[in-house]
């Protein structure tokens, strides 16, 4: 018998995704499992047809999806956290709603934590498609060796292929307070600060998710100054982190300089 408490938490951030949300959504609702889960879709104002697909798929799907639609746009990191207070579940997964998932990855990811309490996260490959869903550049992600591979070369965590044990995100909130420190990214301090504490991660060898790489998003823009902000907020939280544990960040100050002409 299924609980009325739902085991997994999905955070979905919803802004202007309209021409990809039903694939996002149908990723979430196709999931086969024992247990009970929601999926809080969260729209932060969009301008498009976003909240009107997410209103249909709530209808449809009641005990899977969640709507939330705010009032003022907020952001994408506020977004983000505002979804993590009203997460319910013992675990937390992410897809935004312009990526999608591949059928059973959540009871795969549910089935190896729950038998290995010891590990406080595990992750697998995604794909990378365009607007079009043509695969592009092979898949994303890869085993990383130890902290090293994320502090000086890069993430190679995918952040929608994520399962976390919400106890240890919790912990997480409450020492790092990411939320105060206007970020611009949610995954790259949460991964820094779970290598440095050297706490389990798991890697699936699989594809379990694909990546959508838009000519506009967050973390990938044609505009200089965006890429600009967005290497210099990647750089000013590697920076936390070294001053934090203690790390040489001799290589961030050379990357400052650039920045910074």
């Amino acid at each position: 018998m299924q609980s009325n408490i739902p085991l997994v938490s999905i955070q979905c951030l919803v802004y202007n995704h309209e021409p990809y949300l039903r694939q996002c959504l149908d990723g979430f609702v196709m999931q086969k499992t024992n247990f009970k889960f929601e999926a809080i879709v969260h729209d932060d104002v969009s301008t498009d047809g976003s909240a009107k697909i997410i209103a249909e798929y709530a209808e449809k799907y009641p005990d899977i999806i969640k709507p939330v639609y705010n009032e003022k746009n907020i952001g994408a990191m506020s977004n983000y956290y505002a979804t993590v207070t009203r997460a319910k579940g013992k675990y937390l997964m992410g897809c935004a709603g312009d990526d999608c998932w591949l059928p059973g990855k959540v009871e795969k990811q549910i089935e190896f934590m729950e038998k290995n309490l010891s590990f406080d996260l595990c992750y697998g490959y995604a794909k990378a498609i365009n607007e079009k869903r043509d695969l592009i550049n092979g898949s994303f992600g890869g085993h990383y060796g130890d902290y090293k591979d994320i502090f000086f070369i890069g993430n190679n965590v995918p952040a929608l292929t994520m399962c976390i044990r919400k106890s240890f995100f919790d912990e997480y909130l409450s020492i790092i307070e990411p939320d105060q420190k206007n970020w611009n990214m949610e995954d790259l301090p949460f991964l820094l600060y779970t290598v440095f504490e050297n706490r389990n991660i798991y890697f699936f060898n699989e594809v379990i998710a694909s990546y959508r790489i838009l000519s506009e998003s967050l973390s990938h823009s044609r505009s200089l100054e965006k890429a600009f902000l967005f290497a210099k907020g990647s750089y000013t939280i590697r920076r936390f982190f070294a001053d934090r544990y203690g790390i040489s960040y001799t290589k961030f100050d050379c990357e400052k300089e650039l920045l910074n002409k």
